[in-house]
């Protein structure tokens, strides 16, 4: 639950970053200078997921208000942990002025890479909303996909899925790295020959933003 709160307060700063034009990795870098606190775990994204996280913290929770204890603190985990997919949308949405008919490629469907656990995952989270608002979106995972052809999600007709990252880039109007797989932290010119515009929104904040903003523009989670 402390590394849960730990995301969760990046998560938390690299919103007022965005508001105020900071890096977020800087904030996190000097936090990290501090022994005490350390640099692991201090990195923005779109949301923690997995089977684990938020069991954990919600039975921390009741476990709390069942003793009578104040757990507002630990129940704020949960606030912006859900919201942080409506952050990282919006700023899809701003781009674009609207995701009508929106061809987004969407990197990632797992929790975390490594794993094929795509319940509850902040990257199936995204997905959701992008098609709530209209987009269609091309999805791809190296290992994930077929977990997800079970979620009722699978089936909406804007979800179309690749069959590898290449095919999720065909035809898109942007990139949206939602699961940091090695496999799905392309390259600029990998992009931008698929996506002339080269429009990236990093949700893990791994890509190489210098050299994607050569090409187009690159939006992360607190580092805009």
């Amino acid at each position: 639950v402390f590394l849960n709160l730990k995301i969760a307060y990046i998560n938390l700063m690299a919103r007022i970053c965005d508001e105020v034009g900071a890096d977020v990795t800087v904030v996190a870098d000097a936090m990290g200078f501090d022994e005490r606190i350390e640099r692991w775990g201090l990195n923005a994204g779109i949301g923690s997921g997995g089977g684990c996280f938020p069991k954990d913290t919600r039975a921390l929770i009741h476990f709390g208000k069942e003793l009578g204890l104040d757990m507002s603190l630990i129940e704020a985990i949960l606030g912006i942990n859900d919201t942080q997919p409506h952050e990282f949308v919006s700023k899809i949405f701003r781009h674009f002025d609207g995701l009508e008919g929106i061809v987004v490629a969407a990197g990632g469907v797992s929790f975390k890479p490594e794993t094929d656990f795509v319940y509850p995952s902040q990257s199936v989270e995204v997905i959701k909303l992008l098609l709530e608002e209209g987009a269609v979106v091309r999805v791809y995972d190296p290992a994930g996909l077929d977990n997800f052809a079970k979620l009722d999600i699978s089936r909406d007709h804007n979800l179309k899925i690749a069959g590898s990252a290449e095919e999720m880039l065909e035809h898109a109007d942007c990139y949206a790295l939602l699961t940091e797989w090695d496999e799905l932290i392309l390259d600029a010119e990998t992009i931008v020959k698929h996506i002339p515009e080269c429009v990236v929104f990093d949700g893990r904040n791994v890509l190489d933003s210098d050299s994607i903003k050569e090409y187009g523009t690159y939006y992360g989670v607190g580092t805009n």
